[in-house]
């Protein structure tokens, strides 16, 4: 009990002293936060964007290269230079001596035709950027299923410290009314004792709810990416919305259209067909186009040499055709059929676990909404019990003890439909992430 005291009074102090902040939270505003803040999709969001400059990377292969050389050089003035003489033209330099040289070339090169291996990259990339946002999607998922389970496990925590509180008031009921008891001499030192002793041990499962309640908050700030002081408190009836009413079939249905792992499963399915296509290139010739411009002093093409800027240019096409890879590349293409049945087959092996996740998780649903029917049922049960013990004792033909037998059952049927309650709307939510929701 000083504990107790000693815990409170820390509490007060802090939330007085504003280092503690208290917030009322719906579902979707955990979920929405937790979504915001995630770290892990942050770094699914960083692969989206790295799959889509691989993207770019793949449409830039279309673009033709264009480089630009400029070189100058200083040629060594020891060469003497040639000179004929021609009768009626006196003497000519064949070699005239330009010291400073200059090269300026502008080139232009494009692939008219590389056995669409272009093509077939672009489509890669693309569909590599598809399934790296199908993966984020399955990540976002993920997250708010965590946000929900973090958030309900939070709330029961809480739920069950206000039911032990309700019974730590019910014993000090009962251990009032068990001494004046005692002091009427009706009732036996042991049953004071014994009463006594339930409430120690509901004090010390209170102690266990707390140490429970402060690790799922704090966990819960974690996720959500806020303070760590914040107490959060929820709005019920964000927490229990209604749920969706359908046979499992329907259910199996949904997730086999939704479920984001699925369709990236098929997407690289997709890739490891275009893989196909680019393995057969290697049956096919290479043509390639190119075009320079020169812009030299002095000019090559020119003569005699002078020292002057000149311009030419050339145009010219390169057909390449390696034989050898018309034998290599068939054991290329027999891997990538290889890999499309493996990726085909990997799809496949996705759906039957779908199929089978949901159906569990299907059934574990419907088992978990009957179990709230038996718990109301039991509660109803163990308070009818509590009743009439309670009669029996103040009569006294029943023993104190058994009346704390009573006050027992109560308090466990009160948690078991806690747990129940809860039990079934995290399957319920479990069944809808199972289904891509």
């Amino acid at each position: 009990m000083k504990y107790i005291k000693n815990l409170t009074a820390i509490v007060l102090f802090t939330l007085l002293t504003g280092a503690i902040q208290a917030q009322k939270l719906t579902l979707d505003n955990a979920v929405q936060l937790a979504t915001a803040n995630s770290k892990q999709l942050k770094f699914s969001a960083a692969k989206v964007d790295a799959a889509d400059a691989k993207k770019d990377q793949s449409v830039n292969s279309f673009i033709p290269q264009v480089t630009l050389n400029s070189t100058y050089s200083r040629l060594s003035d020891n060469i003497e230079p040639f000179t004929i003489s021609i009768p009626g033209f006196g003497s000519q330099v064949l070699n005239p001596q330009i010291l400073n040289q200059y090269t300026n070339r502008v080139s232009i090169q494009s692939t008219l035709f590389g056995g669409l291996r272009n093509q077939n990259n672009l489509k890669t990339t693309q569909y590599l950027e598809t399934a790296a946002k199908l993966d984020a999607e399955k990540d976002a998922t993920d997250v708010r299923f965590n946000a929900i389970s973090a958030v309900l496990n939070l709330y029961k925590g809480q739920q069950t410290l206000k039911l032990v509180d309700e019974n730590l008031k019910l014993s000090d009921t009962r251990i009032t009314d068990v001494t004046n008891m005692y002091n009427a001499g009706t009732m036996l030192q042991n049953d004071v004792l014994r009463t006594g002793l339930n409430k120690s041990n509901l004090e010390i499962s209170r102690m266990d709810v707390e140490s429970g309640i402060s690790t799922a908050n704090y966990n819960l700030n974690i996720l959500l990416g806020q303070g760590e002081t914040i107490v959060n408190e929820f709005d019920e009836n964000s927490l229990f919305p209604v749920a969706e009413q359908k046979p499992a079939n329907a259910w199996v249905a949904d997730a086999l259209a939704n479920r984001s792992d699925k369709k990236a499963a098929d997407t690289r399915s997709l890739v490891s067909q275009v893989g196909v296509n680019n393995a057969k290139v290697g049956y096919m010739p290479t043509l390639t186009a190119g075009f320079n411009y020169y812009y030299n002093n002095p000019n090559q093409r020119v003569f005699p040499q002078q020292d002057a800027f000149k311009g030419t240019w050339d145009l010219g096409a390169t057909l390449s055709w390696n034989l050898t890879s018309l034998y290599a590349t068939g054991a290329n293409v027999r891997e990538a059929k290889q890999n499309v049945l493996q990726s085909n087959l990997t799809s496949s092996i996705i759906e039957d676990g779908i199929k089978m996740e949901v159906n569990a998780n299907y059934n574990a649903y419907t088992v978990a909404k009957a179990k709230i029917d038996l718990a109301q049922k039991a509660l109803d049960q163990a308070i009818e019990n509590q009743r009439v013990v309670k009669n029996r004792v103040d009569n006294g033909v029943n023993l104190q003890t058994d009346l704390l037998d009573a006050d027992a059952f109560v308090f466990q049927g009160q948690i078991n439909l806690l747990n129940a309650k809860i039990d079934a709307q995290l399957a319920y939510f479990k069944l809808l992430k199972s289904v891509g929701k």
